[in-house]
């Protein structure tokens, strides 16, 4: 398996990629398949490729029309081989992916260490799995393992909807008669009559295709050595499990390439989008060796993260800590009206609401950018946290985003008093260590960084 390096919002070499020069060819022939293709096109054209969150249209800045890299001459001469010098562009997507027999990992830009342990460390803090512990695509034997360790997350973000309903039809033989007549079961099973009746219903049930396919990931994972832990680290993926169980009782181990087949075309319902994406995740675990041993000439798959949506979930667990809430923008829940009553439906038909990313009542209005704000803040960004202070009438508000590490200070921020009704405008740098050498020291000092700021925030909210 080749492996190559990148960050997001970057460009690189292949040299500078870590691509073996001896394999230079092939990494080529596979990782060009991804360079002419939108993301969009990549995520709908290969169901083994995932996108979190569940749809580009929840991303940020809507990367659909992105490409996931791109792929340029350079004029860069210090290789003789042309192919080596060759500049890879990438976008606002991080993530693993495999193409081929070439392994592409895209990190943050924000460490500037190949060890990527930022990455790793934001999904550890979000999926409550550390997901360090293993070499990741390192060997054949566990390229596709890293997936395993999204199943919580995939599984919590799914069960926020309730229990997969689906309908069912089940089969009957007795005297209360309520649904179609089988008439071969009927002739076959009741000759001579005996007042039963064979006949079929369709009804809704919890115990369906895709409940039995998630039942059956869940005990494939507790039957791997080593994974059984990740369904036990948070709280609601437990109780997401314990309901999984409970509704799913016609599980049989010996029928799961039957529960595969019946989940071949995936759910198309917009309400249950989430559960799609579940869905595809379970198949690509349960196929593990059919697609890892593929043949195909073209066989894509992975995760991609929207990096800023990772950031602002990351922030959100340490804002949690200080009683800030975090409105649900996508799901319209949250937000603040910014009119006292109901106005005229010609001048705004949906009641207008405000979605900060945090804020704490009466004290601190937050907005979490994944971009360095070193050189200050654009002229919208200003303009959105001002109003939102205005309308809630808070005096403290701002931004936090990521920033290289400062040995000096692990938090890094300036103040602005705001004219006309007044108010102080923070912008934080929240600081990634960039020389630990251990993931160990990295976490240490990630904790040490996320200590300061909730003491700056809570200081700043006296």
């Amino acid at each position: 398996m080749n492996t190559i390096n990148l960050n997001d919002c970057s460009i690189t070499t292949f040299l500078d990629s870590g691509a073996d020069e001896n394999n230079i060819l092939e990494v080529h022939s596979d990782i060009i398949k991804l360079s002419n293709e939108s993301l969009y096109s990549l995520v709908n054209n290969n169901e083994n490729l995932l996108m979190f969150p569940n749809t580009i249209e929840e991303t940020s800045d809507k990367l659909d029309n992105d490409y996931i890299f791109t792929i340029s001459p350079s004029k860069n001469d210090s290789s003789p081989n042309e192919l080596l010098n060759l500049k890879i562009q990438t976008s606002k997507i991080m993530g693993f992916i495999g193409v081929d027999n070439t392994q592409i990992n895209i990190n943050s830009r924000f460490e500037s260490s190949k060890n990527n342990f930022f990455l790793h460390y934001m999904l550890q803090k979000i999926c409550h799995v550390n997901l360090f512990d293993l070499n990741h695509f390192a060997g054949e034997a566990n390229s596709l393992d890293i997936f395993i360790y999204f199943f919580p997350l995939f599984l919590k973000q799914a069960m926020r909807k309730g229990v997969y309903r689906a309908y069912k039809t089940y089969k009957h033989n007795d005297s209360a008669l309520r649904g179609s007549i089988d008439v071969p079961r009927h002739i076959k099973d009741n000759t001579p009559f005996y007042g039963s009746i064979a006949y079929k219903s369709r009804e809704i049930s919890f115990d369906n295709n895709v409940t039995e396919l998630i039942r059956h990931t869940i005990e494939y994972i507790k039957a791997k050595p080593g994974f059984r832990t990740i369904l036990e680290g948070d709280k609601d993926v437990k109780e997401a499990v314990k309901i999984i169980v409970s509704v799913t009782n016609s599980y049989n181990k010996s029928k799961r390439k039957i529960v595969l087949e019946a989940n071949r075309k995936p759910i198309c319902h917009p309400y249950y989008k989430d559960f799609s994406n579940l869905q595809s995740l379970c198949k690509i675990i349960l196929n593990h060796k059919k697609l890892q041993y593929s043949n195909k000439g073209k066989q894509v798959y992975g995760i991609l993260f929207d990096g800023s949506w990772l950031w602002e979930e990351y922030v959100g667990m340490i804002l949690g800590k200080c009683g800030f809430i975090h409105p649900e923008n996508k799901e319209r829940k949250g937000g603040i009206r910014l009119f006292d009553k109901d106005i005229d439906e010609s001048f705004d038909r949906n009641t207008r609401k405000i979605y900060p990313d945090f804020y704490k009542p009466n004290d601190f209005i937050l907005d979490a950018k994944y971009k360095s704000l070193e050189n200050g803040v654009g002229r919208e960004d200003l303009y959105q946290v001002i109003s939102y202070m205005h309308t809630m009438r808070i005096d403290e508000g701002g931004y936090i985003y990521p920033h290289k590490y400062d040995e000096k200070n692990s938090i890094d921020r300036f103040k602005l008093n705001s004219l006309g009704y007044g108010g102080n405008l923070s912008v934080i740098g929240f600081s990634i260590p960039q020389d630990t050498t251990t993931y160990k020291d990295f976490c240490r000092s990630m904790l040490t960084n996320e200590e300061q700021l909730v003491k700056y925030i809570e200081t700043s909210c006296v």
